[in-house]
């Protein structure tokens, strides 16, 4: 669902169905799917934030 005009104080919420035990041991997504679903946002925190969580990965 896209949000036809965003103001400050708009709130979007995503539902995820996959078990991320699949593809990680822990409760939460794992940062390559978290990663390709904000990758197209325009926010720099958002990105500054991508880059940094992506840096630590050990791949």
């Amino acid at each position: 669902m896209e949000i036809p005009y965003k103001e400050e104080q708009t709130n979007e919420l995503q539902l995820w169905r996959y078990n991320p035990k699949l593809i990680t041991s822990e409760d939460y997504v794992d940062p390559l799917s978290l990663f390709l679903c904000f990758k197209e946002e325009s926010d720099e925190r958002v990105q500054m934030a991508l880059e940094e969580m992506m840096e630590k990965i050990k791949w």
